[in-house]
């Protein structure tokens, strides 16, 4: 009897460890498994408003970024690998809401030429340089605003994939500056300064593309749409001041740079404009890589 009562006790603890095993166990199909995760969920790939983000991008076929004006008459060598990193532009992100972000980069250049020279046992028979002082300089800047609209992402199992589309603005200027001083030793002089500004203005409609990778993301920006106003190519202001065999002279002058029409080269002018406007489809790719700090 005893013998009995114990099996009995041992049949109804397994039995009941089995229903509550079988309550807590939920069963899924195959058909119920994907590589794709549509939940809402807050995770390190989500942005809030608040957040902010350093980007780092570079364009491919595309107007808004122009080439050091003037001539630097010192060969500063230079590799692709340097030319490449001096088109990457930084900016910040800050994200209005979880679907709206806005973005500003500022890209600075500056170049410094000098070369002086001095004669001490120059004479005035000779007619020679006591002094001769050549100088260049160029200095450029270049802001980037936009605005973004995001969708609403497609998570994997390893990153999320982002697609959005924006607008930016994109202005660019930049100045060159080349002096020459020449002091002959009987005292006559000779100066000059040439002065060579450019800029530019544009505007642009693009889409996005994003892997995010938690913290980090990359992808490209299609430009869809685009249009940019430049003005300058060349047009240089020329101030001179001379005192040479008892004649004296000084003034201002405007001439055309060798990207005019070679009527404009070979001419002074009181005043001298240049500008050029394009608009057009398709232009070009830029490539990003985004650190986010949320």
């Amino acid at each position: 009897m005893t013998h009995s009562i114990k099996v009995f006790a041992i049949t109804a603890i397994i039995c009941a460890g089995a229903f509550e095993l079988n309550a807590q166990v939920k069963i899924i199909s195959g058909n119920e498994m994907s590589f794709i995760d549509s939940t809402d969920r807050n995770s390190y790939r989500s942005t809030q408003a608040g957040d902010i983000a350093i980007l780092l991008n570079t364009t491919i076929n595309s107007d808004f970024y122009f080439d050091e004006v003037g001539t630097p008459f010192l060969q500063h060598e230079e590799t692709a690998s340097d030319d490449f990193l001096q088109r990457i532009a930084p900016a910040f992100r800050y994200y209005i809401s979880a679907k709206t972000s806005v973005s500003a980069g500022l890209l600075l250049s500056r170049t410094t030429q000098s070369v002086v020279g001095e004669d001490e046992n120059a004479n005035e028979e000779s007619f020679g340089f006591s002094n001769l002082e050549q100088t260049y300089m160029s200095r450029s800047m270049s802001l980037r605003l936009t605005y973004d609209r995001w969708n609403k992402p497609v998570y994997f199992r390893k990153f999320n994939l982002d697609s959005y589309f924006g607008m930016a603005m994109s202005i660019g200027r930049n100045r060159s500056t080349e002096v020459v001083n020449e002091d002959y030793a009987n005292g006559d002089y000779n100066y000059s300064t040439l002065s060579t500004p450019s800029g530019v203005f544009g505007g642009e409609l693009y889409t996005g593309l994003m892997l995010r990778f938690d913290m980090f993301s990359i992808g490209a920006e299609f430009l869809g749409l685009g249009f940019d106003r430049q003005f300058g190519f060349g047009a240089s202001e020329v101030t001179y001041s001379y005192d040479l065999n008892e004649v004296e002279d000084a003034g201002t002058y405007w001439i055309g740079g060798n990207e005019m029409p070679g009527q404009f080269s070979n001419q002074q002018f009181s005043s001298l404009r240049a500008r050029s406007s394009k608009m057009s489809m398709y232009r070009g790719i830029r490539v990003m890589a985004v650190l986010h700090i949320n």
